[in-house]
């Protein structure tokens, strides 16, 4: 075997190496924070709750393209992304690309287009530290040529590679067609666009196609297996552009879910302020526990809550340590959180007698604005044993609906 290496072996080598090991680091970045996120005009600034969009796990905020061009609302913008960046939410400069003061921009008559995404890109990564690029149009308005989705994908890699040379750590993005096999009409790709994107973004926007919440889980689906990078879920807050109406919050929830369960790392919702104020408004969670039999018991208690029922963060856990009189209940107050929200109970009781002892114990499950439900336990427990009692409880159509 020759044991000399050609010099230009070693480097192609060692190229490979940063470049793999560059991508596994974007990877980390993105798998460690959340993904949600949410759609702002420039004109809604100042009606954003950050307490809000955290109460459901939303910490990424696009942000209308004017915010940083209209002198009148530099300083409003700063202070704006400085108060989200307090509140570790992320804002993302969103980009007009190909379609700009309602004209559609031909990339091949107009090749300066790329310079001129690179340009904006990098005047509002130095001058207002976006967290992230975001690009909207970016593609033909459906009469993409038979390289449209090469030209497409070009863009976006120039963009990428420009934004990454500026702030490495800025995560770069795209909203999509959602009509799947048939997008290389608008000269979208999603597996060529995902290869130079942080995460990719279908606008599942089922009003405006007369779908239904099951297409937003087909659409998701198809996305997930045709992309190289994580995908964020365009949600619609209202019923369709015709029909400005905003969704119920449980609809929303249930399109979210579609995302969710099929596959979608996060999702995103259009837009802010036609989002229904029942999605984020604070309701009361509480638990009551009331002893029914003759004798103390003592129990162990373990709750947590969840920003969603499939796939939701936690946001709340506490273990308690409960002894109740014969004929006493106690109330957990376990906060305020949006009606949508999901509990998980574990209930322990271990007796350490020489005998069987009967438990009998009251459970109310209670979320403010719902009918409540209440499950009785009434059990003999055999000497030395421990029994075990899980519940799962949510909001369904205002009443609390447990599993």
């Amino acid at each position: 075997m020759n044991s000399h290496i050609p010099m230009a072996l070693i480097l192609i080598s060692i190229s490979l190496a940063l470049i793999l090991n560059l991508d596994c680091v974007h990877a980390q970045n993105i798998s460690s924070t959340s993904l949600n996120g949410v759609w702002v005009w420039s004109t809604e600034m100042d009606n954003v709750s950050f307490s809000y969009l955290k109460s459901r796990d939303i910490t990424n905020i696009f942000l209308f393209q004017r915010a940083f061009e209209d002198p009148t609302l530099q300083n409003s913008t700063k202070e704006f992304i400085n108060k989200a960046k307090n509140e570790n939410i992320r804002v993302h400069a969103w980009i007009m690309c190909l379609r700009q003061n309602n004209t559609w921009i031909d990339p091949v008559k107009h090749p300066e287009i790329k310079d001129v995404l690179v340009q904006k890109a990098t005047k509002y990564i130095k001058e207002y530290n976006v967290d992230g690029i975001h690009l909207d149009y970016i593609r033909y308005p459906g009469n993409a040529p038979k390289n449209g989705t090469d030209i497409i994908a070009d863009i976006v890699k120039y963009v990428y590679e420009s934004v990454k040379k500026i702030k490495p750590n800025a995560l770069v993005s795209a909203a999509v067609m959602p009509e799947m096999w048939a997008n290389y009409i608008y000269g979208q790709d999603y597996t060529n666009m995902s290869r130079y994107l942080d995460f990719i973004v279908p606008m599942a926007y089922k009003g405006n196609y007369n779908e239904t919440t099951e297409w937003i889980g087909k659409v998701t689906r198809y996305v997930v297996e045709h992309s190289l990078k994580p995908v964020v879920t365009g949600i619609l807050a209202y019923r369709s552009d015709k029909n400005p109406v905003k969704l119920p919050a449980s609809e929303l929830v249930q399109d979210i879910r579609a995302a969710l369960e099929n596959g979608a790392s996060g999702f995103a919702i259009f837009r802010y302020s036609m989002i229904d104020p029942d999605f984020f408004a604070p309701y009361l969670y509480n638990i009551t526990i009331k002893n029914l039999g003759n004798s103390f018991v003592k129990i162990s208690y373990y709750v947590s809550i969840y920003t969603d029922s499939v796939k939701g963060n936690k946001v709340f856990y506490k273990e308690y340590s409960l002894v109740l009189d014969p004929g006493e209940e106690i109330t957990l107050n376990l906060g305020k959180y949006p009606n949508t929200y999901a509990v998980s109970t574990t209930l322990i009781f271990t007796n350490f007698m020489r005998y069987h002892k009967l438990l009998k114990l009251q459970l109310k499950y209670c979320i403010e604005g719902c009918n409540p439900q209440i499950v009785e336990i009434c059990k003999y427990i055999a000497p030395k044993s421990v029994f075990k009692h899980v519940t799962r409880f949510t909001n369904k159509d205002k009443t609390v609906d447990i599993w």
